[in-house]
């Protein structure tokens, strides 16, 4: 027979059950009440992982540019903590296991001035619970800025190139 000092508790109510009515029906179905009441009591301790506060919940980001985000999430109970993304930019890359995110923002052809939004969800699971959060990113997407110099530069050329013609025409 097994040492009763190295008993869960289920087994303890079940050998309780059965030597207080000695019915083996009773104690068998005690013994199962009191391993669904443990395993309720493990999901009830813990809690889905949280997201470390400080990440964006909205990012303003410029054509070209490099971003690089690493998405940490924190559990009470050590286990380990999943990520996972949902619709990140196609031009991105992200790490399941340490969830690090990384996008070289793409200039988009034929774009005019106006902004764009890309939404991002990242998720993080705990495996020992199955529990999950998620964190929601918005990203704005500004146009590449073009510099004053290059502006003052460009209206330059083109008034050059505007005299020469008209010292040319016939």
């Amino acid at each position: 027979m097994n040492d009763s000092s190295s008993w869960s508790p289920a087994q303890q109510f079940c050998a309780f059950d059965f030597a207080v009515t000695g019915d083996k029906n009773f104690a068998q179905s005690s013994l199962q009440a009191a391993q669904v009441l443990t395993e309720l009591k493990n999901t009830i301790d813990h809690n889905p992982p949280e997201f470390d506060s400080a990440l964006p919940l909205e990012r303003s980001v410029r054509e070209g540019d490099f971003v690089q985000i690493t998405f940490t999430a924190n559990n009470a109970q050590p286990s380990l903590i999943t990520y996972n993304v949902t619709n990140k930019p196609p031009t991105s890359s992200f790490d399941e296991t340490t969830g690090l995110f990384e996008w070289h923002v793409p200039k988009i052809a034929g774009r005019s001035s106006a902004s764009s939004k890309q939404a991002m969800i990242v998720q993080a699971k705990d495996a020992l619970s199955n529990m999950t959060s998620t964190h929601d990113v918005l990203f704005n997407i500004e146009p590449k800025l073009v510099s004053k110099a290059v502006k003052k530069s460009t209206k330059w050329v083109i008034i050059i190139i505007m005299i020469i013609l008209e010292t040319f025409e016939c």
